[in-house]
């Protein structure tokens, strides 16, 4: 495993290290935002698979744990493969910020500033009107368990109209997270403390344009 990360970028190791976990029988562990590497250096060469599966099982729930309890994501993790296995513990923390984390969304709009005087050339108000089409910039709800699933199931990508905002709006209406929408002049760059470059990387590139 140490020789392939070496050949593979960030996004290619992700998705070879749930391959490998996968195939050991840890579905339950596919798509969470951790190096395993260090993880694998501790079981000895000889070890059994079983046991293998074992240690990885045990220590993965703890790691886990640790980085939730931090504010780390879970946007690829299923809840449903965790129920039954001992990472069903973990289920609670990430139902919790996983809406903590979709309350504190905020999609951009981009637009054209428009500036209002009085009769005296007193400025009054600025407002952002939006551009002409595929002018919402959907890339921090992507970066979201519950906006990564929202935004698949309707077929969206990284931007669309103001008219897939509605519908946006409405779904997320659904779910009791009215999301935060601020107009501007310029998007900006969406930046993610809890989430691995690799990750957003790998997300993003699903979503598209």
């Amino acid at each position: 495993m140490k020789s392939l990360k070496e050949n593979l970028n960030g996004d290619e190791w992700l998705r070879a290290q749930w391959e490998f976990l996968e195939s050991l029988g840890l579905d339950e562990f596919s798509g969470c935002d951790i190096d395993i590497l260090p993880i694998l250096e501790q079981i000895p060469v000889d070890a059994e698979e079983i046991d293998v599966q074992c240690f990885l099982q045990h220590t993965l729930v703890e790691s886990l744990h640790e980085r939730l309890e931090m504010g780390g994501n879970s946007i690829l993790l299923d809840i449903d493969k965790m129920k039954e296995t001992p990472a069903s513990i973990l289920i609670p923390r990430i139902t919790e910020l996983r809406k903590k984390e979709l309350d504190e969304v905020v999609i951009q709009v981009v637009g054209k500033e428009l500036i209002i005087y009085d009769v005296f050339m007193r400025e009054l108000e600025r407002t952002v009107i939006p551009d002409k089409g595929e002018t919402v910039v959907l890339d921090e709800l992507w970066l979201t368990a519950h906006g990564y699933r929202l935004l698949t199931s309707l077929g969206f990508g990284r931007r669309t109209d103001m008219k897939g905002l509605r519908k946006i709006q409405s779904a997320l209406q659904n779910l009791d997270a009215p999301p935060k929408i601020e107009y501007i002049i310029e998007p900006k760059k969406v930046s993610k403390s809890n989430i691995s470059s690799a990750l957003s990387s790998l997300i993003l590139e699903r979503a598209g344009s």
